[in-house]
């Protein structure tokens, strides 16, 4: 992805295995909560797919608040490193 600041909650769906997606320069795409809040499991990228890589990305945002985890991205197809 290009250098900018993006506001978006994203899935990446099961079945859309090994992707990889990669900042054009590191740090620089920015993922930010859309406008209207997060919906959903409330996380800003939730990763349903296996063998999934997001490298270079700054994921800023939500927090815990009023009792609710909320997370930056949120794996539910086991973690790898």
């Amino acid at each position: 992805m290009f250098p900018g600041t993006y506001p978006e909650q994203i899935t990446i769906p099961a079945g859309k295995d090994n992707l990889t997606i990669i900042s054009q320069t590191p740090q620089a795409a920015i993922i930010t909560p859309p406008p209207i809040g997060l919906i959903g499991n409330f996380s800003i990228v939730t990763v349903n797919a296996r063998c999934t890589t997001i490298s270079g990305f700054t994921i800023t945002g939500p927090s815990t608040t009023q009792g609710n985890l909320r997370n930056g991205i949120f794996v539910t197809m086991g973690v790898q490193q």
